[in-house]
């Protein structure tokens, strides 16, 4: 994709801080300004969260895997033609105005979940899964009961000092309206997405989960070509509602970023703008500095797990301990995208609570393709013989795992083979190895391990899977 530059941003976060209870004390949650992204990585986020919304239990696996492909390469397409290649700023152009108003909507949705997703990615949440895998289940006569509920629901693996097995929530908003979508406009549609599908879940137990926290996220681009700031609006603005700090602070012009959650790694330099309601600013200032210095130092002192104080990238890479539901489900739709059906299969058997008794020898060795690359292998499947993804001009795409993380989990399945565990160890990603921000990078990668790849030249190696023993073969 000819972007220029290659990494759009969306600059300034507006927080919004509601009034809602909650169960833990983690401290403010760092995020750093601007957000910046390549086409990459906004498809990636784009095609596993379409993937996520198609696990739905009335379809098979080969129609979820039809759907997933065919919405996300359509989506792609349709926010390409309308995406402006020349702002820095991520911006969309008039030619939006060409949509009737079901089209503009269903467009300016698309949009703001996969960017809702690259925010949830950046703040560290690097687990996610269609909100109807982990079963909430209100009390009869509850009269939240009949709310609407978000979409997605996202692991932070003991993160920020969430418990085993707490998740959070997220729901996501997009306007490409010239007035719905100005900065105001934004923060109320946030606020309006915490209360009507977030704020009623938060503190809810399903079978193996809690409901923690949970966050509205909203999205705004107003059409056309003009630079950010211009009659006192900016080109895009998002905003964020939930009842935890999360501290804006600006990201360090020299920083290695090469991905999006390689920039919450960073130390804090400077704290732009924190928006908190209902605190006393003493008390609010007392506790900023708190969290961000626990955020920063960890339990285990300056370069710790959590992070190190120079601003520099991580020097080990973080493990995590994440719900074994969400990690399984997150998962089966990564092996999806990477045209891995066959474990997909082995993991949705195991989150249906079949178990895999009643599958075959022939359907219990998963054929892998080992592309390498400077981070290290990654794995994919049938998608490198005929990958699905549509060409842009002369590049085809490629989904791929990285291949720690495909092991973990596939080791996690041979272990569980009947039933979800309660908890998977597991291993981010090297998210925060590359090069400057305005590099042409050629990967985006998630901290779940889930790259997008350019197709390999000569054509790599391949291995097999037993997927009951938990090991090559």
């Amino acid at each position: 994709m000819n972007w220029k530059p290659v990494r759009k941003r969306i600059t300034g976060l507006q927080t919004v801080r509601v009034a809602h209870p909650l169960a833990h004390d983690g401290g403010a949650l760092p995020y750093v300004s601007p957000l910046l992204f390549s086409w990459k990585d906004l498809v990636l986020s784009l095609a596993r969260t379409t993937t996520i919304q198609a696990a739905v239990p009335n379809l098979s696996q080969e129609e979820r895997i039809w759907l997933a492909h065919s919405n996300a390469a359509c989506h792609a397409k349709r926010i390409n033609l309308f995406i402006s290649p020349n702002n820095a700023e991520f911006s969309v152009t008039t030619k939006v105005d060409i949509l009737p108003d079901e089209d503009l909507t269903s467009l300016a949705a698309k949009v703001g979940v996969a960017v809702a997703d690259l925010v949830m990615e950046r703040l560290g949440f690097h687990w996610r899964a269609n909100m109807l895998e982990i079963e909430l289940s209100p009390s009869v006569g509850d009269p939240d009961s009949k709310k609407r509920r978000p979409d997605f629901v996202y692991d932070p693996a003991c993160k920020y000092g969430f418990q085993q097995k707490s998740v959070v929530v997220a729901e996501a908003k997009g306007s490409l309206s010239r007035v719905r979508a100005k900065r105001a406009a934004i923060r109320r549609l946030s606020r309006k997405a915490f209360a009507e599908q977030v704020q009623h879940v938060i503190g809810q137990r399903a079978r193996d989960v809690v409901v923690a926290g949970g966050y509205g996220i909203a999205f705004g681009a107003i059409p056309g070509e003009h630079a950010a700031g211009a009659v006192g609006e900016q080109v895009s603005t998002l905003a964020v509602a939930s009842p935890e700090s999360i501290a804006v602070v600006a990201a360090r012009v020299q920083a290695k970023i090469n991905s999006l959650s390689a920039a919450a790694t960073y130390g804090p330099q400077q704290v732009q703008k924190i928006q908190e309601q209902q605190v006393p600013q003493q008390q609010q200032q007392e506790e900023l500095r708190r969290q961000l210095e626990h955020n920063m130092h960890g339990p285990r002192g300056p370069g710790g797990p959590g992070g190190p104080t120079d601003g520099g990238p991580r020097r080990e890479r973080e493990q995590r301990v994440a719900s074994g539901r969400i990690a399984y489900a997150n998962y089966e739709s990564a092996f999806l995208l990477c045209g891995a059906d066959i474990a997909a299969g082995f993991l949705r058997n195991i989150l249906d609570g079949r178990g895999v008794a009643d599958i075959g020898p022939d359907r219990s060795v998963q054929e892998f393709w080992v592309v390498n690359d400077s981070r290290g292998p990654f794995w994919t499947s049938s998608s490198l013989v005929v990958p699905w993804w549509p060409w842009w001009g002369t590049e085809p795409f490629l989904f791929a795992i990285h291949e720690t993380s495909a092991k973990e989990i596939l080791r996690s399945v041979a272990d569980n083979l009947e039933r979800v565990p309660d908890t998977v160890n597991l291993t981010i990603a090297p998210i925060d190895i590359g090069s400057e921000p305005d590099a042409d990078l050629d990967i985006a990668i998630q901290g779940d391990g889930l790259a997008l790849l350019p197709y390999p030249q000569p054509r790599p190696e391949y291995r097999y899977w037993d997927l009951r023993k938990g090991e090559l073969v």
